[in-house]
């Protein structure tokens, strides 16, 4: 009950708080993370953003040793994690 009424309050400030806000950074800003990125992985040119830890459902694979590759323990079941790159 606490828990809910703690994370009640934090969203209820937060979401009056202007510097909380998602959103895209300018277009300078931008610019100076591609060239951040481009120095680091040259093979990322134009990247600005990453966004990492995305897990994607599958159905269980019909074969044992695909099935292994894809399975996690702690969650028993089946995922892909993937990286989107903008």
């Amino acid at each position: 009950m606490y828990l809910q009424f703690g994370r009640l309050l934090v969203i209820r400030i937060l979401s009056k708080e202007p510097d909380a806000a998602i959103k895209i950074p300018s277009a300078d800003k931008i610019r100076e993370y591609q060239e951040a990125i481009a120095a680091k992985y040259p093979s990322l040119e134009g990247v600005w953003c990453t966004m990492d830890g995305l897990k994607l459902y599958l159905m269980q694979a019909g074969n044992a040793i695909i099935q292994h590759m894809f399975y996690i323990g702690l969650t028993h079941d089946h995922y892909v994690s993937a990286i989107f790159v903008f």
